[in-house]
């Protein structure tokens, strides 16, 4: 369908009384998957960011807007993250594994947006935030002498 065509491509000159056939058909092939990408992106994109990035028709322009405002938003989401982060506790719904699993997730979008947390201090961190029936694993992980990575502990744990 090359609807990415509009983004891989420039934008040729608009049509104009003088343009040639080939000048029309090459601005035809462009504006078609440039309309159907912002019109699709519209539909995708969060409405806190919709009033800002509504006035933009050219998909290139639309994507560099977007990539603006979300820039600019790192510092929330990071602060989000670590909120979510500090307050996450183990239900015996989900269990042990999906536990670690999901903080071990939010490490790494942490680690993406530079807010960095070694291996050791998630380890720590999330014996920490398991109940009291893990004590005795807690001890032995504790009185151990070697460091786990995050999986040797969900290996462990579960």
């Amino acid at each position: 369908m090359d609807i990415d065509y509009a983004i891989r491509k420039d934008e040729p000159p608009n049509i104009t009384a003088s343009s040639t056939l080939d000048a029309i058909d090459l601005y035809e092939k462009w504006e078609r998957p440039n309309r159907l990408s912002v019109m699709f992106i519209k539909t995708k994109i969060s409405a806190s960011i919709h009033g800002s990035v509504d006035k933009h028709t050219k998909v290139k322009d639309l994507l560099k807007a977007i990539d603006e405002k979300l820039a600019s938003s790192d510092k929330a989401l990071a602060s989000t993250l670590i909120m979510q982060f500090s307050s996450i506790r183990l239900t015996e719904i989900k269990g042990v594994r999906d536990h670690i699993m999901r903080m071990g997730d939010i490490a790494a979008q942490l680690k993406d947006l530079k807010v960095t947390i070694s291996d050791t201090f998630l380890a720590h961190y999330i014996l920490c935030t398991l109940p009291h029936q893990y004590d005795p694993f807690k001890l032995y992980y504790n009185t151990h002498k070697d460091k786990w990575s995050i999986n040797e502990l969900m290996t462990m744990c579960v």
